[in-house]
């Protein structure tokens, strides 16, 4: 929706750099619109952002004498405020400090500020999912919702160690980003800069933060802490709601997520405007289960019929979608859920994205595994999600540095906080910061809403035990507070666990849910075609950015040529995404992506 720069530091260093700022978000920018652009008066702080007008999400930015705030994201009050929040928050941080203001935004968001009493302040949302950037120049301190820019600050140079990360696990892990210079301000966390034009950048944990320490955790929570949370939930459902004139579109599945976003808005009593859908091919089971569930809430059911033969994809297509990528998604995210071409026009939805937070972690090896048991945890993490480097191809130096960054940050994060919550702290920190996060942030006509995110939710949900996160009790619990009817369906593929069956008997039984059958994955389909397909165009582009670029720093180009040209037989999907990786690393170092703007 918005894309700024603030910076701060001493009056000679702002003065210099603040006419190169517009360039440096026009080169990353995906809109055009509106520019605001500020220097104060003493010069110790500066902003520049573009907005492109979007009439349902407004006044993201706010300036005064008290100083300046700008937000990003589909934000709201978690509390009572009848000012825009931009006006507001601007006060909160001018009279008091950062933990004041984190704890009554809701959302998904990233936002800075500058005022006398806080100088430079940066922070995202609990999850991640809008992150925001930090870099250090000589005399100043700067902070973006889109690194590129400030990479263009800084000079433009890629960051090789941490390219490495996308032929490793696909997406960037820890601080340092493609752009070389340039931070990320973990979630949960803030960075300040005080006082202006003195004093160093700092990163500091909020007060309250979500993440559990030591023990066991809670076999379950109380009655009035459930009728708590989910009151906080039908709020936070209310005050999205209250942002999107019209009809208010939510994606439906056979799963619980979106089944409990569903139930919320029930409660919250604006199901008269929901209009659900469902993407899926042609006679889809997910999309004829999605309308039974629907039909029993009583919301309207679109179905969007997606096509499901890969093979009608041209390959200009794909190659013109992959070069946009490094550039929509900041170079930092292999080319596999964000083959986004230009968009038009503003899209904005309910999702039941964070639920699976709640539930226990993303990744399969820590439900399959009793992790709080196993003697050493660093092994679980250097294959996080996926066999790391899966082709064999990283550079030796590399794929030992990835390693041993795996280990430090297990036993370390072990160390300060025990092992209940490590799998969902390492997601949240290194998965949806630096994958859903570029693809929530740098499509900004595809405005989703995230009622799940609460800061406060999540809090009372970690001090569940493991077990207990793993049951899908918040699910349930508030589900059955919210649109108890909802709770009886059975799901597509699924069921509510023994324990809760075992506790509500009236519940359908395993053998009453509906099989979920067998849907072939067209989206790796039609890449695995893609690599199938284009063996000679792949070798070449890489060969070519071997003799220009440092890309044989980061891979052992002869090696990946090699089993491209002599694989046998289907390609697994953490080949493939190796492979698009390469190309998206091709296109950075090489300079040959394409710039996109999204008309909106």
């Amino acid at each position: 929706m918005i894309t700024y720069i603030m910076l701060a530091g001493e009056p000679i260093a702002v003065r210099r750099i603040f006419p190169l700022v517009r360039t440096a978000i026009e080169s990353s920018a995906i809109h055009d619109g509106t520019w605001t652009s500020k220097i104060s008066t003493n010069g110790r702080w500066a902003i520049v952002a573009v907005d492109f007008g979007d009439e349902l999400i407004k006044s993201r930015i706010h300036i005064s004498q008290r100083g300046a705030f700008v937000i990003n994201g589909p934000a709201f009050w978690t509390s009572g405020h009848n000012e825009e929040l931009p006006i507001a928050a601007l006060d909160i941080i001018a009279d008091g400090d950062v933990d004041d203001l984190f704890r009554e935004i809701g959302g998904a968001y990233n936002c800075a500020s500058v005022t006398q009493k806080n100088g430079l302040c940066a922070f995202g949302d609990f999850s991640g999912v809008y992150p925001v950037y930090a870099m250090e120049g000589r005399g100043f301190v700067a902070v973006s919702n889109r690194s590129t820019a400030l990479g263009t600050l800084f000079g433009g140079e890629y960051d090789l160690r941490s390219l490495s990360w996308l032929v490793g696990h696909a997406n960037v892990f820890g601080r340092s980003m493609p752009s070389a210079g340039v931070k990320l301000i973990p979630p949960g966390r803030y960075m300040q800069a005080k006082p202006l034009g003195v004093g160093d950048p700092v990163v500091k944990e909020f007060r309250e933060t979500i993440w559990p320490t030591n023990g066991e955790g809670r076999e379950n929570l109380s009655s009035g802490e459930w009728d708590e949370i989910t009151h906080d939930l039908i709020e936070n459902i209310r005050s999205a709601s209250s942002m999107i004139n019209g009809p208010i579109k939510t994606a439906l599945t056979g799963g619980k997520d979106s089944r409990l976003v569903l139930s919320l808005a029930k409660a919250a009593g604006v199901a008269d405007r929901i209009e659900t859908f469902t993407n899926g091919p042609e006679d889809s089971a997910e999309t004829t289960y999605a309308a039974k569930v629907a039909k029993v809430a009583g919301v309207f059911h679109k179905p969007i019929i997606q096509n499901s033969n890969p093979a009608l994809i041209p390959m200009s297509v794909a190659w013109d979608r992959f070069r946009m990528h490094p550039f929509r998604y900041e170079h930092a995210v292999c080319p596999w859920d964000g083959g986004t071409g230009s968009f038009k026009g503003v899209d904005i939805e309910l999702t039941g994205f964070g639920g699976e937070l709640y539930r226990g972690s993303h990744a399969y090896q820590f439900r399959q595994v009793d992790y709080m048991n196993v003697k050493d945890l660093a092994p679980l993490w250097v294959n996080y999600h996926q066999k790391m480097d899966m082709l064999g191809i990283l550079q030796p130096e590399y794929a030992l540095f990835q390693r041993e960054w795996l280990t430090d940050w297990v036993r370390g994060a072990e160390t300060k906080w025990g092992r209940r919550a490590l799998p969902e702290m390492f997601y949240v920190e290194n998965r949806l910061a630096h994958w859903n996060g570029p693809l929530a942030q740098a499509v900004p006509g595809r405005i989703k809403m995230m009622p799940l995110l609460s800061a406060k939710v999540a809090r009372k949900t970690f001090e569940l035990s493991t077990k207990s996160r793993v049951d899908e009790l918040i699910h349930f619990e508030i589900m059955r507070r919210a649109a108890p009817e909802l709770t009886s369906i059975p799901f597509l593929g699924d069921v509510w666990n023994a324990r809760i069956r075992a506790e509500n008997p009236s519940l359908s039984l395993p053998d009453h849910a509906e099989k979920k059958p067998m849907i072939k994955a067209t989206t790796h389909e039609w890449k695995e075609v893609f690599v199938k397909r284009e063996v000679s165009n792949i070798c070449a582009m890489i060969k070519d950015a071997a003799a220009s670029t440092q890309i044989s720093e980061i891979i052992n180009v002869a090696s990946l040529i090699k089993k491209i040209n002599e694989k046998q037989g289907n390609w697994l999907v953490s080949e493939v995404k190796a492979i698009l990786s390469v190309i998206g690393i091709a296109f950075t170092l090489t300079g040959t992506y394409s710039k996109t703007r999204d008309i909106l």
